[in-house]
């Protein structure tokens, strides 16, 4: 990590991982030491808010990071002893900071809601309009909505967008456990105005492409399908 901060930092930290922390300042040109990211932080960020771990969580108060690029906040407590409530919005100015190959602004919403040990999440990511690998994109979403248990998190993969003037459905199972990575299920519809042998001809001069993939595991660091 490198560049210039102005961050007053007042609060107190512990052993264990046990931090409570008020945020209020600047930083300039911070990079992060992965070339992918650095653009992300280029020029004045500036940081506010309160972050907070401890024996019973974790806690965000008004939390907020923001620059031209990039722009996060978030706020609320996830708990495993009582009520858990915790919702983070990010937005992103441009992906073409990432990549070049990319273009168009992002926007990521999540949320932990539950009480004790099971909690429900909910996520999505959108991209309104923008370019992929020189094609046209719009209408991008991916939904996320599921559990977590502890460290394990489980539940479905939904999204769509329209790729290059050509719809696509995605669908998918996502299991996380400290044993087992598997993405189960994932199905991939393309409707496209340019018949091939193979396809599923659905009317209207269109045809639909349907990937399938019933299991996609990673355990233990060892792959399999």
């Amino acid at each position: 990590l490198s560049g210039a901060a102005d961050v007053s930092v007042t609060g107190k930290v512990a052993a264990g991982g046990i931090f409570d922390l008020a945020l209020d300042g600047t930083a300039t040109d911070l990079r992060l030491g992965v070339p992918q990211l650095n653009g992300l932080l280029a020029g004045e960020t500036t940081l506010g808010g309160r972050v907070a771990r401890d024996t019973e969580g974790f806690r965000t108060d008004g939390f907020r990071l923001a620059n031209p690029q990039l722009e996060i906040t978030s706020s609320g407590q996830l708990t495993t002893l009582g009520a858990s409530d915790i919702v983070f919005d990010a937005r992103l100015a441009d992906l073409g900071v990432l990549d070049p190959q990319l273009s168009g602004a992002m926007t990521a919403t999540g949320r932990a809601a539950g009480t004790g040990r099971r909690i429900a999440l909910t996520a999505a990511v959108e991209v309104p309009e923008g370019r992929l690998m020189e094609r046209d994109l719009t209408g991008a979403r991916i939904g996320f909505d599921g559990t977590l248990d502890g460290t394990n998190v489980a539940g479905a993969l939904r999204g769509g967008a329209t790729f290059g003037g050509e719809p696509i459905t995605i669908a998918a199972d996502l299991e996380s456990t400290e044993a087992l990575k598997a993405l189960r299920d994932l199905a991939v519809e393309i409707a496209t105005e340019h018949p091939d042998e193979g396809l599923l001809d659905i009317g209207h001069g269109r045809s639909m492409m349907r990937l399938q993939i019933e299991t996609a595991v990673v355990a233990s660091g060892v792959g399999a399908a």
